[in-house]
């Protein structure tokens, strides 16, 4: 059902804005629905006490209708209401300007209940919850409004909080201040590019282009013979004195009647001369050698 706004005169009024209602069942009354009206193009739609799918469906379509006609679109969703107005949300994101949800419990179809829980953080519009569940950890609108009202006079302080909250939306109150600054980084960048002249360079820059044009060679050292003879010795002391040591423990060849400890001295003796020699000549600086 579809209320537009009418002026003093009875001809429409040009809005520009709509609010998709959805609630279960004769829970709203006559003074809401007109007050909604008043100033907004209301589309209500009344889901029945077990709905499934093709009531899910039937508000998408309304939600589409009212996007094609050109309408900047509110969800306002009631008790079983709001869980479809949640899924509509999650579902299309920039088409919805805001979220407005009333009397929320986590109750409904499992299916569609497990759904909703897992993409609660695709909600990213502002949300205004009245006497509903908590759920703003969970989800990622950039600015959420908690209202809680009793029950006098609750239609025309409902009537109050949704209109302050939609005029204030409109007005761009609850802009994302994050999202904006980011926009506008973009652009200032983008409006600093140019396709006819390169980036202005400053003396480093070209200091920096020299070095580069120069080039800079890899240095490939080649394998150096070693020169110090005390190491030569030592490297052949390594090699033979095992050798000498695995021949005598084998075949019994005994020349000078100490068994294999001539090589394993030699073995030893080589590997502490080179060692010993490995450090190289003493130099007195700070370790670094040009």
């Amino acid at each position: 059902m579809m209320h537009l706004p009418e002026s003093d005169g009875g001809a429409t009024s040009p809005t520009r804005t709509a609010i998709l209602l959805i609630h279960s069942g004769a829970q709203i009354s006559e003074f809401l629905s007109e007050s909604l009206s008043t100033n907004f193009a209301l589309s209500e739609i009344s889901l029945p006490a077990k709905f499934d799918e093709s009531e899910i469906l039937n508000c998408e379509n309304e939600l589409r209708r009212l996007r094609d006609s050109g309408l900047e679109v509110f969800l306002f969703g009631i008790n079983d209401g709001a869980l479809v107005a949640l899924q509509l949300a999650q579902l299309y994101g920039d088409e919805i300007s805001g979220l407005i949800i009333h009397s929320f419990k986590w109750h409904g179809p499992r299916k569609l209940l497990k759904k909703i829980q897992s993409d609660l953080y695709l909600i990213d519009q502002p949300l205004m919850t009245i006497n509903s569940e908590d759920i703003s950890d969970e989800i990622s609108a950039p600015t959420i409004r908690e209202v809680t009202m009793l029950n006098d006079s609750i239609d025309l302080a409902l009537a109050e909080q949704v209109h302050a909250f939609m005029n204030e939306v409109r007005a761009g109150i609850w802009a994302d201040d994050e999202r904006d600054l980011i926009d506008a980084e973009f652009d200032s960048i983008v409006a600093g590019l140019s396709l006819d002249q390169s980036t202005p360079t400053n003396y480093l820059d070209s200091l920096d282009k020299q070095i580069d044009e120069e080039g800079f060679q890899q240095p490939d050292p080649a394998l150096v013979r070693t020169s110090d003879p005390m190491k030569r010795n030592a490297l052949i002391a390594m090699v033979v004195g095992p050798i000498y040591a695995l021949v005598v423990t084998v075949t019994g060849f005994n020349p000078f009647g100490i068994e294999p400890w001539p090589g394993i001295l030699m073995a030893v003796g080589g590997v502490a001369t080179f060692l010993y020699r490995w450090q190289g000549p003493s130099h007195d600086d700070d370790g670094a050698i040009l």
